[in-house]
């Protein structure tokens, strides 16, 4: 649930109140564009629930009486199944955006740190053979490699490239799903992604680098758009285009 933030305020006009009585507030939704803020106030005042909007640092807020607070949720709650709406408050997302905004960043510089540790290697060519997803190694059951093959790159480019992929997306994945699942969905898709790759060439064939997981980590966006917008009614026939990309 979204933290609960009170505050002391005069609110004579609000109804059901004397004048110049003090109301405690608390927040029912915060960090809105003003669009929704607004949309959640003229939902709230069409069912009488005294509230506040108010514009804060990360977006706006939409305050409600600490006494209404349950009909005010359970009233937006109707809102939104109604009118088969996607939920733009919600509670866990809520949650989430902040902790998790930067696992992308932090996996981006994983891969950093380990480029820079085997190039300081004498032998990273071997690293290569070692660690690499070799198509007929994997296929004779090191399937380890098709996880290590995924923090080794070739050079600095190729290693800013997929630096910038798995921030950017990677980033993306873990704000919808929280950065462990997140993480952990990218790094399943790049291990898989190296599996059916490995039986696909099934012998002379060697590959390095995290392509793979960026590309999963779209695969994962792409998915969640479209079950989406499947699931809320909106533009079921556009649903199908992140897919088809």
């Amino acid at each position: 649930m979204v933290s609960l933030k009170r505050m002391n305020l005069n609110l004579p006009e609000i109804s059901g109140h004397g004048k110049g009585e003090t109301v405690e507030m608390i927040e029912l939704y915060e960090k809105l564009s003003r669009k929704d803020a607004e949309l959640c106030a003229l939902v709230l005042n069409a069912s009488s629930i005294p509230n506040r909007i108010r514009r804060q640092p990360g977006g706006w807020s939409v305050r409600v009486d600490e006494r209404h607070y349950a009909m005010a949720r359970q009233t937006m709650r109707l809102y939104f199944a109604e009118n088969r709406a996607e939920a733009l408050f919600d509670e866990s997302e809520a949650e989430s955006t902040d902790s998790h905004g930067y696992a992308g960043i932090w996996t981006a510089v994983f891969l950093s740190a380990v480029h820079m540790l085997v190039e300081r290697s004498e032998a990273v060519r071997t690293l290569w053979a070692e660690f690499g997803a070799s198509a007929e190694r994997i296929t004779s059951g090191e399937f380890y490699r098709t996880a290590t093959a995924l923090m080794l790159h070739a050079d600095t480019a190729h290693l800013m490239g997929n630096m910038a992929g798995i921030a950017l997306f990677g980033t993306a994945v873990c704000q919808i799903t929280g950065w462990g699942v997140g993480v952990l969905m990218i790094l399943g898709t790049g291990i898989l992604g190296n599996l059916i790759n490995a039986f696909m060439y099934e012998s002379a064939h060697l590959s390095i680098g995290a392509s793979t997981a960026v590309f999963g980590a779209l695969g994962i966006l792409s998915g969640h758009q479209f079950i989406t917008r499947r699931r809320t009614g909106q533009q079921r026939g556009v649903a199908w285009l992140p897919l088809a990309g």
